[in-house]
């Protein structure tokens, strides 16, 4: 598979051979094939480089967006997450992200809602400033409650201590 991965990604590729490749039945050969479609710059970056420069760049083109948000294997969830958070990311790349299969993906949509200062914070740093900061507005509070899955469960726990989370949200949080 990693033969024809090369093949697909090669630019001189033909292209009945590319329409071939498509139907692999390996997701990366499927995918690399779907990399053409990106620009030079970014077909021969590794996922951690792909990520790196969607934490990084701010003009990314929104065609490059939609084409790295439509690798849908495991190996790619974290590309989709770094798409969800970025600041280009049209519309319509967002609603088909917020119903992606991984949490990780549909909870980076939702940090869409936080302050650019709180997007891309770890959640140890999120934890931090929960505690170390009085003046956290409660729509931050809120959204930072609504993270459902188990791997934020500090996160709405140090939500929970705060003194400015809102009734409402404490309501919610009880039931947790």
């Amino acid at each position: 598979k990693q033969i024809r991965k090369a093949v697909a990604l090669h630019e001189n590729t033909p292209d009945e051979v590319i329409q071939v490749l498509a139907k692999d039945d390996y997701d990366e050969v499927k995918e690399a094939v779907q990399q053409r479609l990106l620009p030079t710059d970014w077909r021969m970056l590794d996922n951690n480089e792909k990520i790196n420069k969607l934490k990084t760049e701010d003009n990314i083109p929104a065609n490059v967006l939609k084409i790295l948000a439509s690798f849908d294997s495991y190996s790619y969830w974290k590309i989709r997450k770094a798409v969800a958070l970025h600041e280009n990311t049209p519309d319509e790349v967002i609603q088909v992200l917020s119903k992606d299969d991984y949490d990780e993906v549909k909870e980076a949509v939702q940090q869409r809602l936080l302050p650019t200062d709180w997007r891309m914070l770890d959640n140890n740093e999120k934890i931090n400033k929960l505690k170390t900061e009085d003046n956290i507005p409660a729509n931050v509070l809120k959204v930072l409650a609504s993270f459902d899955s188990y791997s934020y469960r500090r996160i709405r726990e140090a939500v929970a201590l705060h003194e400015n989370t809102p009734d409402e949200v404490i309501q919610l949080l009880s039931k947790d």
